[in-house]
């Protein structure tokens, strides 16, 4: 995520450090580093080799990739030389992490150049004073105290390496590899004050000739001053709202007292619902009905959604009513009621959707025979037009029976 919160230039800088970096593992680059850092320091230093081609490699390439293509090429060192896995791996190693660490382009250090808006090639230059004895001291100098760890990697870790005639030169590998610090060191530093310049010095004295900084200090100073003063009203402030809204949320939203009694509405009541030679008094306005009828089953209660439109305004608005009397023979998506909010004003109301529950205790001791008598119907009727169907198919074939006669 550090990356999204950086400046477009420094995105550049990391975006182009793994791409460069992507180039220097595929095209064998790396591993023609190795190679000549063996050439140069020889059997007795390959520890040393093998720091120093680590601390190369990792400059342009991140930690992740750098391990995946390095350590392979241990392997190979281990296998050829005999030696102990540990000791090689651990120089290496120390290197990659150093410079993921502590030199740009990698994400860490590049972030923080943009966050305290630090000179690119000084942060470079700082991070090779600091990470050079860091990666002696916890490369080759730690790295000699493990010797005796004897570790043998499986053969399927014994790497396979490029032909020679088809790595890329020295001078061309080495090249791609330190690219990013020639760039970074030789970028411009900011120019300090850049932005005040282009007021022009005439403007500048004259913002300087007004001390408005003291002005600003001296009202500071007022200001916390007063902060005792604004603690106290602010207080007060809350104490009256505890008691003009305290006893009222909690009529409304602890016991219901406000919903029982039935003398005034409940604060979450928007209106009372006629509809089916009834009233309905807890009505609740919905803002969604498909996510509140979701979870509005778990309730038990008879619910019915209702469009509302205002015919002088047009104004709509969705309610939500609770019938909790009677019985809902006549009720069914599309029946109509009139629907008046808390301030009188009437809307033509037609219900939506409904989620069926027993309103009573009697519907809910008759609703499975009702049920059942539903069902008898439904099958009388089917036969019925079963009956019907085939009869008319009769008829239907006698007739043309009759008219292919007379012909």
């Amino acid at each position: 995520m550090i990356i999204f919160s950086l400046p477009f230039s420094l995105v550049i800088v990391i975006v182009s450090g793994a791409m460069l970096g992507k180039l220097v593992a595929e095209s064998g680059a790396a591993q023609q580093i190795t190679t000549t850092m063996m050439k140069i320091f020889g059997t007795r230093y390959i520890q040393w080799a093998l720091t120093a081609t680590g601390f190369v490699v990792g400059i342009p390439l991140f930690y992740n990739v750098g391990f995946v293509l390095i350590v392979p090429l241990v392997f190979a060192v281990a296998y050829q030389n005999k030696l102990p896995v540990v000791f090689l791996g651990i120089s290496m190693l120390a290197a990659l992490s150093v410079t993921h660490g502590f030199l740009p382009p990698h994400p860490a250090p590049t972030a923080l150049v943009g966050q305290f808006h630090a000179d690119m090639g000084k942060t470079l230059l700082y991070g090779f004073m600091i990470a050079i004895p860091t990666v002696i001291l916890a490369g080759p100098v730690f790295a000699s105290t493990l010797k005796r760890i004897k570790s043998e990697p499986l053969e399927t870790f014994k790497p396979p390496s490029l032909p020679e005639d088809q790595l890329p030169g020295v001078a061309n590998s080495f090249i791609s590899a330190l690219l990013p610090v020639a760039l970074l060191a030789t970028q411009p530093a900011g120019k300090a004050g850049a932005a005040i310049e282009k007021l022009g010095i005439k403007r500048v004295r004259e913002i300087l000739a007004l001390k408005m900084r003291d002005k600003i200090n001296a009202l500071i100073v007022k200001d916390k001053a007063l902060e005792p003063e604004a603690a106290s009203i602010a207080n007060v402030e809350k104490l009256t709202r505890f008691v003009r809204d305290l006893y009222l949320l909690c009529t409304n939203f602890v016991n219901f007292k406000d919903l029982y009694d039935g003398d005034e509405p409940a604060v979450f009541q928007c209106g009372t619902l006629y509809l089916d030679q009834r009233s309905c008094n807890l009505c609740l306005t919905v803002e969604d009905v498909g996510k509140h009828a979701a979870m509005a089953g778990m309730a038990g209660a008879y619910l019915a959604y209702c469009d509302c439109v205002r015919k002088g305004t047009g104004e709509k608005m969705s309610i939500l009513a609770i019938f909790s009397q009677g019985d809902d023979d006549n009720l069914m998506a599309g029946r109509n009621g009139v629907f008046y909010d808390r301030k009188g004003r009437d809307y033509d109301a037609t219900i939506t959707r409904i989620i069926s529950n027993p309103i009573s205790l009697r519907q809910a001791f008759w609703s499975p025979y009702k049920k059942v008598s539903r069902l008898i119907q439904e099958q009388i009727a089917k036969r019925a037009a079963t009956a019907d169907s085939d009869a008319n198919a009769k008829l239907a074939k006698v007739a043309q029976t009759v008219a292919n006669a007379g012909k």
